[in-house]
């Protein structure tokens, strides 16, 4: 027996049998009940303020170039410990200051430190960066 009018019968069955379009998505809509917002800057700790704010203060960053500029203590100046030009500019320092280090860990800044005294430097080492802007430092650069 032969299959041919068979199955040409069974495809116009199907092709002739309606089909329902499908149904339609529903969007949600999501509704956040607490929206996100930017967190809060906090003051500094009266410590830290009056720290920062000593009369002669000066705020060394020590960590690279490209750490500076994504963010930093407001006023700071960098001198990078780990180029080659450190020293050369660290002999170009008023040694009539008081300056204040601090890097990413602690590490950079302590090294520093020990570099600014056997050279007639007054140093002291600050929090690290980020314990700095958690405590309240005012901070700028592209991401205070």
């Amino acid at each position: 027996m032969r299959a041919w009018p068979l199955l040409l019968i069974l495809f116009a069955a199907c092709a002739t049998t309606p089909v329902s379009p499908p149904a339609p998505v529903q969007k949600k809509t999501i509704v956040r009940k607490n929206p996100p917002t930017a967190p809060k800057r906090r003051e500094a700790t009266p410590a830290l303020t009056q720290q920062l704010n000593q009369e002669g203060i000066v705020i060394l960053d020590v960590r690279s170039v490209e750490e500076f500029f994504n963010g930093h203590v407001k006023g700071a100046q960098n001198i990078d410990f780990l180029k080659g030009d450190f020293e050369q500019k660290v002999s170009k320092l008023d040694k009539t200051k008081h300056y204040l280090l601090y890097c990413a860990s602690g590490n950079r800044a302590g090294k520093a430190r020990q570099f600014f005294l056997a050279r007639g430097l007054k140093a002291d080492v600050l929090e690290p960066f980020d314990t700095l802007k958690s405590q309240g430092a005012p901070i700028e650069g592209l991401s205070p």
